[in-house]
């Protein structure tokens, strides 16, 4: 018994993984970006300082779907393994966010009048 694992190490398997099982799922994607949205928006009307930090976070997540889906290798897979509604749901949610970011700055001037 005491010899098998290290027969076994003398013969390497491949390990066959796919890559959604690495990436976030599409409904926690929509919940991040509906979480930042209201986040963003009660932020920004309270303190309109704070639209610069959101113009921040909202750049950040877009550049992320976009730089996740770019990338080469990464990219093809996703759109093979999820498909289109994995590619809504990543640019979806840093719209979501963008629509908090607008929504907090109507309400904040809405306020100041």
């Amino acid at each position: 018994m005491k010899y098998i694992v290290p027969l076994l190490s003398l013969f390497p398997l491949p390990a066959l993984a796919e890559v959604s099982d690495k990436m976030t799922s599409i409904p926690v994607m929509w919940a991040q970006g509906a979480v930042g949205a209201i986040i963003l928006m009660f932020l920004i009307w309270r303190f309109i300082w704070a639209s610069v930090l959101g113009f921040l976070v909202v750049a950040f997540f877009s550049y992320a779907s976009y730089a996740t889906f770019d990338n080469p290798h990464i990219g093809p897979a996703i759109i093979k393994e999820q498909g289109i509604p994995y590619i809504v749901a990543a640019y979806g949610s840093a719209a979501l966010m963008a629509v908090g970011l607008c929504w907090g700055i109507f309400l904040n001037r809405r306020r100041c009048k």
